[in-house]
């Protein structure tokens, strides 16, 4: 297992099992071995097995919480995160995903409760603190995280992991940030070459070009990117899209699949089998719409779906390797003197990096402000934004702006009753 010889380790439990058919250790270890190929369900019998015969194994009710989350199954990962910990209850780890799976469930208050008790089992449980810290962002919550502003910078950056686009609201700091997504990667993916063999000896008619992405749905990726899709030249491009999200009835999904030329969901596929699929279809270029954000497959990139692969739109942020090749990129967001703070070359858009799709209509229906829940005669400040986005310096502009101009509201999206009350709060303060 070790060697990564995934089929011959599951050969192995299986004779050991054969010998001893109530060995609860084999089950256990092939639950993980099954999870590590991508077979959830069968990793989840292999850990019910397990804990048939040793109902007090904590370690297979925590791998079968890991495993009925990557399932999407939250409640129920939930439930034997809580088994687990009834069974042995310093277990941080066990704490740490709990939240994690809580913020799905929308608990945020919960979810920060279960990063504290991660802490409080183990103070420098840095992915606990990170994912905390961003969630009081989410909340809009600055005064708990001025009580940790001092750790911010060592977070991610001292030797140990933790996921790069948690600290992204956190501080303004390139070399860092570049420094995390270095760390991660290198901590948690094996970065391998494209193998020459698949390598095209010579330019082909036309360069086939792969989209890879979770959010081809209702999401402001696939709103933007499937104007770029539609308008790519059939004459020197062929257009592939591979989609690993759940599934979606959405309109802008059905317009997806006919502005690209094949599409392919590939959301019950492991990253190995998306890898194949793509060399299999002769991808010269593969685009990742999605980086570090949430759902993404980064090992489709580090083990090389195609000779050349690019980061772009979902997060322009660096990657920190070398396995994405570019970021396409303007200017504005990536000034001249910031180059150094990505590790991959930038292709430099002339105006915006961000592409605005023509096919989307403004409603002809335009509601009045009374129907929005709006003052009548007054000047509208408008922030439609996530909660993270929001910080102090930012907000004193803002107050500073209802202050300057007579008859002025500001407008702010209600992501949580959290961040309602705390910004009110911080209005009433200023």
């Amino acid at each position: 297992k070790d060697q990564g010889k995934l089929e011959e380790a599951i050969e192995a439990y299986n004779k050991a099992l054969a010998i001893k058919p109530d060995y609860a250790e084999a089950f256990y270890n092939m639950g993980i071995v099954l999870a590590d190929q991508g077979k959830l369900e069968e990793a989840i019998e292999a850990y019910n097995k397990a804990l048939a015969i040793k109902p007090d194994c904590a370690d297979s009710y925590y791998n079968m919480g890991i495993t009925l989350n990557d399932q999407g199954r939250v409640a129920e990962s939930i439930e034997a995160y809580n088994l687990s910990l009834l069974l042995k209850s310093d277990n941080a780890e066990a704490y740490n995903n709990m939240g994690n799976a809580l913020i799905e469930q929308g608990k945020l208050e919960e979810a920060i409760e279960a990063y504290n008790k991660a802490l409080s089992l183990e103070p420098d449980h840095e992915t606990a603190r990170a994912a905390k810290l961003f969630h009081l962002a989410q909340i809009c919550d600055w005064n708990s995280i001025q009580e940790d502003s001092k750790l911010i910078p060592d977070l991610g950056t001292s030797g140990k992991f933790i996921s790069p686009f948690a600290m992204l609201p956190l501080e303004d700091a390139p070399d860092r940030h570049r420094l995390r997504s270095e760390t991660y990667v290198n901590a948690n993916f094996f970065q391998k070459p494209f193998p020459l063999s698949t390598k095209p000896s010579k330019k082909p008619e036309r360069i086939r070009i792969g989209y890879f992405s979770p959010d081809f749905e209702d999401h402001p990726v696939a709103q933007m990117i499937e104007g770029v899709m539609r308008h790519h030249d059939r004459t020197k491009f062929e257009i592939f899209a591979y989609s690993f999200g759940k599934d979606s009835d959405s309109e802008i999904l059905q317009k997806i699949k006919k502005s690209v030329d094949i599409f392919k969901d590939v959301q019950s596929k492991s990253a190995q089998e998306i890898i194949s699929l793509a060399r299999g279809d002769r991808i010269d270029i593969a685009v990742d719409l999605t980086g570090h954000t949430k759902n993404s497959k980064i090992e489709i990139f580090t083990q090389r779906a195609s000779p050349i692969q690019i980061n772009y739109l979902g997060y322009p942020e660096t990657m920190g390797a070398a396995s994405w090749d570019y970021i396409i990129a303007d200017k504005i967001l990536i000034p001249l003197e910031m180059e150094t703070y990505y590790s991959e070359k930038v292709i430099f858009m002339p105006n915006s990096y961000q592409p605005t799709n023509d096919s989307l209509v403004v409603s002809e229906d335009i509601p009045s402000k009374e129907i929005l829940g709006l003052p009548k005669d007054v000047f509208v400040f408008c922030a439609i934004n996530q909660g993270y986005k929001i910080n102090p310096t930012v907000f004193d502009i803002w107050m500073r702006l209802l202050h300057k101009v007579d008859r002025s509201v500001l407008w702010l999206k209600a992501q949580n009753d959290f961040m309602v009350s705390n910004l009110r709060i911080e209005a009433q303060k200023r």
